[in-house]
């Protein structure tokens, strides 16, 4: 067995049994199939449920159809000046054809975009300090190198108009299907890039004969509170209404009673049990989706690092007896990936007491501002009856280096 990111991006899943029974994405495909562009959607869902995989299976099935697709992961250029021009330059550089073709008729912007873009990225991975200035003085070397270059009035309007005819003549190439674009990860950028792309996705991209159809994942709740923040802590109506301007469409992340079964699948293929290994496999699946569903995880992502982690750690400590129905370590484990602060909180203080963790866990709740969840989670080590109440965190530390 070989122990690999979850990540979609890096290892897109080949089947995930969250979509295939329900049909999920064939009916996202049909509606897509149905909708005139230009049009925006937003696909909704906590960090971790999917929103990737999703996209890109639909994305797997749109290429099957000969749709024209772009990915665009706006996260990745965080460290750029501008990640609406990164954008730009990503999606001109993935259909130059289609860009000489617009360029030889005399709309030259997104070229010079392209070209400057190139060179900065060379100044940016060599560690070279780049000025507006640089920016300023290669943009008047390309107009020298292209005779048929204007002066641009409206560099903004510009830009729209030729993004306009490059997303047309990409489309012309594919029998004038609308080009399918997918921004990813916008909930993980910083609240000004989001705003960013936000802004351009509602002025820039998504304007009237514009042939493209943009996808976004992005967890609504932290894209309406990245608006208010940027407009001064507004009411969350006003917030409401701008992401509404963006977005035509909002899909919810379907809800799946198969999390249980997919973390079963998960455990059998990494632990390799030979003996039993099903039995085991969905003991173990059961205690840990329990105790997350207990500690308000919805994410399949964090499911998966609560048995990763549990893995290495039986790696590194061979002899612990697992799978206990009330194993301890899957509990600390759980603690951990829903609410790392805490966790950390529970460390520390464990250190300065050895107390059992119904004493010390109990003096933190007294003591500090915690959520009913958390509240809720961690009255599991101070009830007497309980086996966890009487355990020594300092002692497991000590006893396991690998847990903290």
């Amino acid at each position: 067995m070989q122990l690999y990111s979850t990540d979609p991006v890096l290892h897109p899943p080949q089947k995930d049994m969250l979509y295939t029974d329900d049909r999920f994405v064939e009916k996202f495909y049909d509606l897509i199939k149905i909708i005139s562009p230009p049009y925006a959607i937003s696909v909704d869902g906590l960090w971790g449920t999917g929103k990737t995989s999703l996209m890109k299976f639909l994305q797997k099935e749109l290429e099957k159809d000969a749709y024209p697709t772009f990915w665009f992961n706006p996260w990745e250029y965080r460290q750029t000046e501008s990640v609406v021009l990164a954008f730009l330059q990503c999606f001109a550089s993935a259909h130059m054809e289609a860009l000489d073709s617009i360029s030889a008729s005399g709309k030259k912007i997104l070229h010079v975009l392209l070209e400057s873009g190139i060179h900065t990225g060379l100044k940016f991975i060599t560690k070279g300090t780049f000025s507006l200035k640089d920016i300023q003085n290669y943009f008047q070397s390309t107009e020298q190198k292209l005779p048929a270059y204007r002066k641009f009035n409206n560099t903004i309007e510009t830009i729209r108009k030729e993004f306009l005819a490059l997303i047309g003549q990409v489309s012309k190439k594919y029998n004038e299907k609308p080009v399918i674009i997918f921004f990813d990860d916008l909930d993980r950028c910083l609240p000004e890039d989001t705003i960013q792309l936000l802004e351009a996705l509602k002025n820039l991209f998504v304007t009237p004969e514009c042939n493209a159809i943009f996808i976004c994942g992005i967890d609504t709740r932290i894209a309406k509170q990245f608006i208010s923040k940027h407009y001064g802590e507004i009411e969350e109506i006003f917030a409401i209404n701008y992401f509404r301007k963006i977005f035509n469409l909002t899909i919810s992340m379907p809800y799946s009673s198969k999390v249980y079964n997919l973390l079963c699948c998960y455990i059998i293929e990494l632990f390799e049990w030979e003996d039993g290994g099903n039995d085991r496999a969905e003991k173990l699946a059961r205690i840990i989706y329990t105790g997350g569903l207990q500690a308000q995880i919805y994410s399949i992502r964090k499911f998966y690092n609560i048995i990763t982690n549990y893995y290495i750690f039986l790696k590194f400590n061979p002899d612990y007896i697992a799978e206990k129905s009330d194993d301890f370590l899957i509990s600390l484990l759980i603690l951990k990936e829903a609410w790392q602060p805490l966790y950390e909180k529970l460390i520390r203080e464990s250190f300065r007491t050895r107390s059992a963790m119904g004493e010390f866990v109990q003096k933190i709740l007294d003591t500090n501002p915690l959520s009913e969840e958390q509240k809720e989670y961690l009255a599991q080590y101070t009830e007497k009856d309980n086996s966890f109440s009487g355990e020594s965190l300092h002692t497991w530390l000590t006893k396991y280096s690998t847990l903290a």
